[in-house]
């Protein structure tokens, strides 16, 4: 379990460091941004290499929802592996594997995050289903 864990965590820091880059092996890196005032939910959508995938982030309830999508069926992707590596404002990040369950708007993957400091934070998330993969990058500020 512990060399699980360890394979994992460097896996994680591999894709980190591909998110700095436009394209890497296949993986198209999207970053999209928004800014956020208040603690309302807050909504970003972003494409890669055929899933959409959705963030919704709502600083009331600490914590985040993902929604991914086949980008040509519009159809719920239920059974991906999802990875989120948030780097919150004090520089850390944080490894979470959101939960996938059916809401009443869908099907997400959700994490509980604390979202108190401002600043900004950074969500890479991967998805993986059926053989596919692919890589979000999500740029949220809490001002």
């Amino acid at each position: 379990m512990k060399k699980l864990k360890t394979v994992l965590l460097l896996a994680l820091s591999a894709l980190t460091i591909a998110a700095a880059l436009p394209v890497v092996d296949g993986w198209l890196a999207v970053e999209t941004a928004w800014s956020a005032e208040g603690s309302g939910t807050n909504v970003l959508e972003s494409s890669s290499d055929g899933f959409t995938a959705v963030l919704k982030v709502n600083r009331a309830k600490s914590a985040f929802d993902v929604y991914i999508t086949d980008a040509k069926t519009r159809k719920p992707v239920t059974d991906a592996r999802v990875v989120a590596n948030v780097f919150i404002p004090t520089g850390k990040s944080v490894v979470k594997e959101p939960m996938g369950m059916k809401m009443a708007d869908g099907f997400s993957y959700m994490s509980a995050l604390d979202l108190s400091r401002k600043g900004v934070y950074i969500f890479n998330v991967s998805a993986g289903s059926n053989g596919k993969k692919a890589f979000f990058r999500f740029r949220y500020e809490v001002k």
